[in-house]
């Protein structure tokens, strides 16, 4: 698994959205992502309205769906 594209000439394209990351209250009710940022290395953060700040005091989780999954074999 791999969070960028690899294109046929070798290089490769790292693809990101903020539409990658849900956020869920303690509940699993989903909190609406208004901002996010990757790196260095697997860190990362989003941001939040502050209106929303009262829903995840009392914990949170967050899910990525941004890694494309790779094959590779010999012929």
């Amino acid at each position: 698994m791999y969070n960028g594209i690899f294109n046929e000439d070798g290089t490769f394209t790292t693809n990101g959205s903020y539409k990658d990351y849900y956020l869920y209250n303690k509940d699993g009710e989903k909190i609406s992502v208004d901002q996010t940022g990757r790196g260095p290395n697997s860190s990362f953060g989003f941001a939040i309205s502050s209106e929303n700040y009262n829903l995840i005091k009392d914990g949170f989780y967050v899910e990525y769906s941004g890694f494309f999954i790779y094959e590779y074999y010999m012929n």
